[in-house]
């Protein structure tokens, strides 16, 4: 029977049909019970623990790792595959993080914190003192153009925003289609820094985006704009961040994700009024865990079904082997 250690919040029904199949393990936060671990063939882990070297090397029997979400930057992809362990995501939170992704960019544009601080303290005359912006005819650039970028720029569209796209590979076919659909234009990160009214960032955190947007970019924003960041912080360079929120070179932002994960309570991005925060939850809705539930499943029950067939043809090998040996 195969060892699943779960290291992740997973949903209740899939988590109880692992639970009947196969020998299950569920740490919901941290990992308490390492023999575990030292024993599983299968780990199913979210983002908040660190899979490196000296992880999987107490691992010895891992054939499988499985990330319920998408991004594998906290997992050593090539360090795993070295090993001949499998790395599988659960891409299914496309719908849910393009929609915080607009709540944010909602709650930003309308300054809703700050309104809702207001009345909360009798502040009824800050109406007069609050004119936010409309979204309707305003210019969206989307910086990432996979799953959730696409759905974005939906949405964008669909609400009558003007949307500009820049993506890595941009002459993919079926990009270019889900492009032409909503009418975006693909174009370079520069003109999408200087045309844009907010820019929403969607993309993985990888060499090649680490530190994208850095003092020089974060300069070519229109002093209205606002950034909106769903995808990893590493993106775009902290300090030349929080100093254009502070001067008001850049006008807001809504962060779902952040350079330490718990963020601190007293880390200053918190205290910002132009800023808007909530904690990484993109893909906590019902309807995705329980897609990436789902998926979990299917990865773990083919994954079985391959080591059955392995293992039967290793035995039947071996028997020919002996049958055949003069």
């Amino acid at each position: 029977m195969l060892k699943i250690v779960v290291a992740a919040q997973l949903d209740d029904q899939a988590l109880g049909e692992l639970s009947r199949k196969y020998d299950v393990t569920h740490f919901e936060h941290q990992i308490e019970d390492w023999s575990a671990v030292s024993r599983a063939d299968v780990l199913v882990l979210r983002g908040h623990l660190k899979v490196d070297r000296d992880w999987l090397d107490r691992a010895p029997c891992l054939g499988l790792i499985i990330k319920a979400g998408a991004g594998v930057d906290n997992i050593d992809v090539e360090e795993a595959s070295r090993r001949g362990i499998r790395v599988l995501t659960t891409p299914a939170s496309a719908t849910a993080v393009a929609e915080l992704s607009l709540l944010l960019l909602l709650a930003v544009r309308r300054r809703l914190l700050a309104l809702v601080q207001a009345i909360r303290n009798g502040n009824w005359a800050e109406k007069y003192n609050s004119v936010g912006h409309q979204l309707r005819g305003s210019t969206l650039g989307i910086l990432g153009f996979g799953r959730i970028g696409q759905e974005m720029a939906r949405i964008g569209h669909a609400l009558g925003m003007n949307v500009l796209l820049y993506d890595r590979s941009p002459g993919v076919d079926a990009k270019r289609q889900a492009a032409a659909e909503c009418k975006a234009i693909f174009a370079s990160l520069e003109t999408i820094l200087q045309s844009a009214d907010a820019v929403s960032i969607h993309m993985p955190s990888t060499p090649a985006t680490r530190d994208m947007l850095g003092a020089a970019e974060l300069a070519k924003l229109r002093p209205h704009a606002i950034l909106i960041n769903t995808a990893r912080a590493d993106i775009v360079v902290r300090g030349p961040l929080m100093q254009a929120l502070r001067t008001g070179a850049l006008a807001g932002a809504g962060f779902d994700v952040f350079y330490q994960e718990p963020v601190p309570p007293n880390d200053p991005l918190l205290g910002l009024e132009n800023v808007v925060c909530t904690p990484h939850v993109g893909a906590q809705t019902v309807e995705t865990q329980r897609e990436i539930g789902r998926q979990v499943l299917a990865g773990i029950a083919h994954f079985d079904t391959r080591r059955v067939q392995e293992a039967q043809g290793t035995e039947n090998v071996a028997r020919c082997a002996v049958k055949n040996h003069p």
